[in-house]
């Protein structure tokens, strides 16, 4: 069953995200996004998990 979820870059495999990749009950999806200026003064993350 596909979810508005879908729509991210956020689950590591193929499968819908409310398919889990795995059994294990610990696992869990993540995505992070970093970057900087090209001198270095500035820096920036994002990170988003599930």
């Amino acid at each position: 069953m596909l979810t508005s979820a879908d729509d991210f870059p956020i689950h590591q495999t193929p499968e819908p995200v409310a398919t889990p990749a795995t059994s294990d009950r610990n696992a869990y999806d993540r995505y992070w996004f970093n970057g900087y200026d090209r001198d270095g003064a500035f820096y920036f993350a994002f990170s988003h998990g599930l």
